[in-house]
């Protein structure tokens, strides 16, 4: 096969010499631009233009591409098109470019029609001429996905018996429905045998992930090469066994993600499934409780990860999986609508405590199932920590056992009457409360340098000014971030705290009472018996969105201040201006902005959504 360059250099040296720039450019210098059109992936996402239509262009073009097997080795098949084109022929071509390139193989339809019987016969016909022509070189697949209904993904896997892929590292299978046989309930309630070989008996000589969407897999002959398992099953209702064979084929497994509305049927026995590599396991949106389910069934000694959805646990479960898995440092379990509680929270059986001394991360949204298991855990080694729908006791116990602790964040920590004993956080640098004001008393912190105070979202009933008062006495001037949200916060303390915090760079004003009279603390250098300077003077970004009392006036004002100012501090008779802003304003729904004010605001050079009120009066002609 003659050298693509030297093939290129014979076209470009008979080219006119007025001839096009770009084609008087030597053959490596264009390979190097179609190679950075092929990786070229825009901002939309949508697909660039595909390199067997680029090689269309002109001679140069089509040589250079045709010999450089890179551009073959993706190749991607409609079975749409299988009416109008033989796909095995295409395949063989892009095969026979592709040299000894590891291959990325994509099968799809992209159109999934309503019934009719002339266009669903004729994809089955093609799916074994295609399956034939791809597993001759299935020893140089390095990744394959498949998206059909499952008689033809079915059919497409039964000419793939018996083959090894010894370069597989991913394969993803997304069954679709077919309109002409029934609905993806019914044909996807039996496993998707994958049948496969396994390529090497004592390692996979390739980590290899496997990803069933609409399916549950079963992989009888090289599930040991599997290291990443992901399982969306959706729209149909399989056995629990059918998820614990799967996992019992994959001794090797390090991860494991099921998700999905699937809720199975009675298991068929209680045998233990051991899977001695695992460190990450997550599910989302199943049923998984007591013997019907899935956890209880599980070992996983090495758990490092656990993260639990909107799945019906019990504390039972937890409990065990807390205490077999010394590991565990990241765990999320969130389930705030279990309908299953009775209003009296189980027993555990035992009375006594339990450390996670590996836990680095804790999440739990709590409900009153959990509670018994909070009062028993100790998590001293946590660094990041949240709580959601947890009684204020149980939540300040677990903060008290967390002496790391370096990112606190409450959501709905019930209020209790009795007063709390302090707590020392040395380590805390961010603390986030929304609608948790009551445990806030019991915090002490000196390093904090981000804060978030928030009420319930969009109702102004949280008094905000107290805690803030508070935490700003305990923390300033650390602080550099602070977020207020939906809250009643007087003008006079909002200000007063703000001049205890002189390193302050980003401040967040959202759907609160504050008015104008907060920006024009901001707008104008105090000048008092302590000498003048700058409310915030570090201050750089600044979000004001939806607070009922601040109008365009108050805006523009500010900005006029710091933004002109910030670019012509020379001329000002102030020792030291302050940075220009940067950020978002949203003026609330019901104040009035006028085309002008919007304009000016934007000037400025900060982001403004555009107002309501301007969408009402716009005119007809904009």
């Amino acid at each position: 096969m003659q050298n693509p360059f030297q093939q290129g250099a014979m076209i470009t040296s008979t080219l006119a010499p007025n001839a096009r720039f770009i084609h008087r450019l030597p053959p490596e210098i264009i390979l190097e631009i179609l190679k950075a059109h092929s990786l070229f992936v825009p901002s939309w996402r949508q697909p660039v233009l595909p390199m067997i239509r680029v090689a269309h262009v002109c001679r140069l073009w089509r040589a250079i591409i045709h010999r450089h097997p890179p551009f073959w080795a993706t190749i991607h098949l409609d079975l749409y098109l299988c009416d109008r084109m033989e796909l095995d022929q295409k395949a063989r071509f892009w095969l026979a470019r592709a040299g000894d390139e590891l291959l990325d193989i994509t099968i799809n339809r992209s159109h999934t029609v309503e019934p009719n019987p002339f266009w669903s016969q004729p994809t089955g016909n093609c799916i074994a001429p295609l399956a034939g022509a791809l597993c001759e070189r299935v020893g140089r697949w390095r990744s394959f996905k498949i998206c059909g209904t499952p008689r033809d993904v079915r059919l497409f896997f039964n000419s793939c018996v018996g083959l090894a892929a010894p370069n597989l590292g991913d394969i993803t299978v997304v069954l679709q429905r077919d309109f002409n046989y029934g609905s993806l309930e019914v044909a996807g309630n039996p496993p998707l045998l994958i049948p496969f070989i396994q390529s090497s008996i004592i390692e996979p000589n390739v980590p290899l992930s496997i990803s069933a969407i609409c399916c549950i897999p079963e992989f009888p002959s090289f599930g040991a090469d599997i290291t990443q398992l992901h399982i969306e099953a959706k729209m149909f209702v399989c056995r629990g066994n059918n998820i614990l064979d799967a996992l019992k084929s994959c001794p090797n497994l390090e991860q494991f993600y099921l998700q999905g509305d699937l809720r199975p049927s009675a298991a068929q026995s209680q045998e233990f499934v051991t899977l001695p590599r695992l460190f990450s396991l997550e599910m989302d949106s199943l049923e998984a409780r007591g013997p019907d389910g899935i956890l209880p069934f599980l070992n996983a000694p090495l758990l490092r990860i656990l993260s639990l959805h909107n799945i019906e646990w019990i504390s039972e479960t937890l409990w065990r999986y807390f205490r077999n898995c010394p590991l565990l440092s990241t765990i999320s379990v969130r389930y705030e609508t279990y309908t299953g509680y009775d209003g009296n929270p189980p027993e555990l059986r035992s009375d006594t405590s339990l450390t996670l001394t590996a836990a680095r991360q804790f999440e739990i949204h709590g409900n009153p199932i959990a509670y018994p298991l909070l009062q028993q855990l100790v998590i001293p080694a946590v660094e990041e920590l949240t709580l959601r729908h947890v009684p204020c006791d149980i939540a300040h116990q677990l903060i008290a056992s967390s002496t790391q602790l370096c990112a606190l964040s409450l959501q709905k920590v019930a209020a209790i009457t009795e007063t709390l004993p302090p707590i020392l956080l040395p380590a805390l640098t961010s603390l986030k409360a929304r609608d948790s004001l009551a445990l806030l008393g019991s915090l002490r912190t000196s390093q904090l340098t981000s804060l978030t105070l928030a009420g319930e979202v969009n109702i102004l009933r949280a008094l905000l000014g107290a805690p803030l008062h508070e935490l700003v006495e305990r923390c300033a001037p650390s602080l550099i971030e602070l977020e207020l949200e939906d809250g009643v916060l007087d003008d006079d303390v909002l200000i007063a705290c703000l001049t205890k915090l002189p390193r302050l760079e980003i401040f967040c004003l959202r759907r609160c009472t504050s008015s104008d009279a907060v920006l024009q603390a901001l707008s104008n250098p105090s000048s008092d018996a302590l000498g003048s300077g700058w409310l915030l003077p570090r201050l750089q970004k600044i979000y004001i969105e939806s607070n009922i009392g601040i109008t365009p006036a108050g805006i523009i004002e500010l900005l006029a201040s710091r933004n002109v100012i910030s670019e012509n501090h020379d001329a000002t008779s102030y020792r030291t201006a302050p940075p220009r802003l940067a950020g978002r304003i949203q003026i609330h729904e019901e104040a009035h902005v006028t085309h002008d004010e919007f304009s000016k605001i934007e000037s400025f050079g900060i982001s403004m959504a555009f107002p309501a009120s301007l969408y009402r009066r716009r005119p007809s002609g904009i």
